[in-house]
């Protein structure tokens, strides 16, 4: 292999051609190709029969960066039937004088459908000696000391050696690749050019052939979602509901239509293109980038096409996608490259969901590419298309989600949440707004690449509205010492229903300055207005800039703890107003009086959003929270006196006056109550 590089680095140095030919005595090279020449191309329109038609070369481009395209104009009947090159052609082998030249791969967006170009054979089989890292978990380390030596030893030879030595023996840099490179993409361009007028084609006007992406199982708004996220990709999805199993398996060959597949199972997702070389397992295809990841994990399938559609913009092929076969591993500018028999790491995810109303319990299984790209957007149409079919109704409802992600290199390994969710408009969609931002935030995290290894959920719809508002919050004492837990009855009421009254108990920080503590009542989902109020005034405060600042340099474990100890929808939580804080911290620092956290501490003994270093029993009680069969949709203000001497009256005592004041309260609403008889 090496010799082999060696000899084609010096044809290009002499003579600035070099054909893959030399390489492969079944291709043919753009430079040994000129206008005019005829040949054919072979794609499936229809099953899985592979067919021909008419090629003529009328010109050639250059896309940059040493990526020269051959424009050919296609023709005969398979090309009548279709009306044009259409989408799925991606990769369609073209054939010179019975040589591959390449893949068909490009067209002219509202141009004539019968004009596309090429990519090069050789630029598609470079692929498979690309490193395979994603797909080979225990890579060969590399020795960068042997490797310099080498280098060293290498460049001392070559000072040595004449023009007369051997080809063979002749050692080449990386910058000799480059520049050889180079030249030959500029001398092979400036020749063609020089040769017709119409040869020199404007590359950057041609656009990849769209890929047709096939999507079965979603639901209407399910599938609205991933036509949204997949917009941005050139991916174009269509609804098709080919069953996997009725594909055949075949052995692929060139010309075969194939599915580059992203999910499966009872949602699936896949691209369908045609396959342009095999070589033993090797396999490359569709001539153009799919989603260009570059290293790639994808499901390579064999396929059928049902029919070709003809459309204004550009027809497409319509088929489905069979069982894997194999791996597609790289996915570049010049295509896609895959071996058959090896198969990717996928994530498998399993959602059950419960309609509480019509008792209907379904289970949905399915596998997804790890590919933190797009695997987020197609575990969130999943998700909210298990519960679109199982409900079988669009509209309103509360939805219980506990459902958790096991990966390798998260922290504790299983991230689990359990929430409730109400909307009043789509309760699919609303069920997956945590669901979708958790799975994209832990596979796309700042901190280390995470291998996640499955993903459970089990959804309960309710299609009530099960909310309820804080009415009223009071507490049987008015004094409480540090460490004393006292209880709150918190009146709510319920979407339509009657006042209830939850106890919620509270115990008082144990570093709680003496003096009056402001506490804020809200639901676990509500943003407490107060803190964010507070610290939009106190924004330029060293003291809020210091806390954002650790916030900023909190590590992967400390983040993923503070994701775990967020409140639920249908919590009561009670936490400390720190607006008290920051405005004592700004009358001191206008006296002069340096403040730091410890000065805080000392000052107030508040835990200002959760980011001093307590142990974690310690801050729990200082934001505390209550379950609640509802989703809490507000927040009230209240307050208590924290007393580090005694008490001016005892618990018992407040309780004892609380109650005797009920009791004459009542007494005198009776007596002011009009007897029967006075009614009459």
């Amino acid at each position: 292999m090496k010799q082999w590089i060696s000899k084609w680095l010096v044809g290009v140095c002499l003579f600035a051609s070099a054909s893959v030919a030399d390489a492969n005595p079944h291709f043919i090279s753009t430079d040994e190709v000129e206008l005019g020449m005829t040949g054919y191309a072979k794609t499936v329109v229809e099953g899985a029969e592979i067919e021909s038609f008419d090629v003529k070369v009328i010109g050639f481009a250059d896309k940059g960066a040493g990526q020269p395209l051959v424009l050919i104009q296609v023709s005969g009947d398979v090309i009548e039937r279709t009306g044009g090159v259409v989408q799925g052609m991606s990769g369609s082998p073209v054939y010179i004088n019975g040589r591959l030249l390449g893949a068909i791969a490009y067209g002219y967006k509202f141009g004539d459908a019968t004009k596309c170009m090429v990519t090069p054979i050789g630029e598609m089989t470079a692929m498979w000696d690309l490193p395979d890292p994603l797909n080979n978990p225990l890579p060969r380390a590399i020795d960068l000391k042997k490797v310099k030596e080498e280098k060293a030893k290498n460049t001392a030879d070559s000072k040595e050696t004449d023009d007369s030595q051997d080809e063979s023996d002749i050692k080449v840099t990386d910058e000799d690749v480059q520049a050889s490179d180079e030249a030959l993409v500029t001398d092979g361009a400036e020749d063609k050019a020089g040769s017709d007028d119409e040869t020199v084609v404007k590359a950057e006007d041609a656009v990849p052939l769209m890929t047709p992406v096939m999507v079965s199982g979603f639901s209407e708004s399910a599938f609205e979602m991933l036509k949204a996220d997949l917009a941005p990709l050139n991916m174009v999805p269509y609804a098709a509901n080919g069953m996997e199993g009725r594909v055949t398996k075949r052995e692929v060959e060139a010309g075969s239509s194939v599915g580059a597949v992203l999910m499966r199972g009872d949602f699936k997702i896949g691209a369908l293109g045609t396959a342009t070389y095999v070589e033993g397992n090797k396999i490359v295809a569709f001539g153009h980038p799919f989603l260009q990841t570059g290293n790639s994990n994808y499901f390579l399938t064999n396929s059928e096409i049902y029919t070709t559609v003809t459309a204004l913009e550009s027809g497409f092929k319509v088929g489905a996608t069979g069982a894997p076969i194999g791996l597609i591993n790289q996915d570049r500018s010049a295509g896609l490259a895959g071996i058959v028999g090896k198969y990717p790491a996928v994530i498998p995810m399993e959602i059950t969901v419960t309609d509480r109303q019509s008792g209907t319990e379904k289970t949905f299984y399915m596998q997804t590419i790890h590919n933190e790209k797009v695997a987020p957007a197609f575990l969130t149409a999943a998700f909210c298309s298990a519960i679109d079919k199982t409900i079988d109704r669009r509209g309103a409802g509360t939805a219980t989600v506990d459902f958790s992600l096991t990966a390798r290199n998260l922290p504790g390994e299983v991230y689990e949440c359990e929430n409730m969710y109400y909307d009043g408009d789509n309760i699919a969609v609303g069920a997956g707004v945590e669901f979708s931002t958790m799975v994209d935030s832990l596979m796309n995290n700042r901190f280390r690449p995470i291998e996640v290894i499955s993903i459970k959920a089990n959804i309960d719809i309710d299609e009530n509205c099960r909310s309820a508002r804080l009415v009223e919050v009071t507490t049987d004492t008015k004094e409480a010492h540090p460490g004393e837990t006292i209880n709150f009855k918190v009146k709510i009421r319920p979407h339509r229903g009657d006042v209830i009254t939850e106890d919620v108990p509270y115990v008082v920080p144990n570093d709680a300055t003496e003096g009056p503590l402001d506490l804020v009542v809200r639901g676990g989902g509500v943003i407490n207005k107060r803190t964010t109020e507070a610290l939009e005034k106190y924004k330029d405060s060293p003291l809020v800039k210091a806390i954002a600042k650790r916030e900023r340099k909190m590590g992967f474990e400390e983040v993923m703890d503070k994701i775990r100890r967020q409140q639920r929808n249908n919590d009561i939580v009670i936490e400390e107003d720190i607006t008290q804080v920051l405005e004592a911290i700004d009358e001191m620092q206008q006296q002069g009086i340096k403040v730091n956290l410890d000065t805080e501490t000392k000052a107030k003994g508040v835990d200002l959003l959760g980011v001093k270093k307590r142990a974690l029993e310690e801050e729990a009680k200082n934001v505390q929270k209550c379950p609640t069969i509802y989703i809490i949709e507000n927040q009230l203000e209240t307050s208590i006196m924290v007393v580090h001497g005694k008490k001016t009256k005892s618990a018992d005592q407040d309780s004892a006056e609380i109650k005797a004041e009920k009791i004459a309260s009542d007494e005198s609403a009776k007596e002011e109550k009009p007897s029967d008889e006075t009614k009459e």
